[in-house]
């Protein structure tokens, strides 16, 4: 699928590329990098590991069996997708 090949990214320059995946990023670094994303390229995809954007709502939501995950009580993963809207 195609969320399959957005996992697939590595880590990218945020200037350069169409992809963005941020992992272990804690939820207020996701909001303060937030303006800086808003203003990527419209299109450019971006996935974020067990934390939201606040009131960016995203388009896709995917929870995944985490069984030896040592952080938290729940052994889940959850992949939040955005797409960087036109301005």
């Amino acid at each position: 699928s195609n969320f399959r090949q957005i996992l697939q990214c590595e880590y990218v320059a945020m200037e350069n590329h169409h992809c963005l995946l941020m992992e272990l990023l804690l939820p207020e670094v996701n909001l303060q990098l937030r303006p800086r994303l808003l203003a990527l390229k419209p299109g450019t995809r971006i996935v974020s590991h067990d934390w939201d954007m606040g009131d960016w709502k995203p388009d896709r939501v995917v929870t995944v069996e985490a069984p030896d995950k040592p952080i938290g009580r729940e052994k889940l993963s959850r992949l939040y997708l955005w797409t960087v809207p036109a301005r």
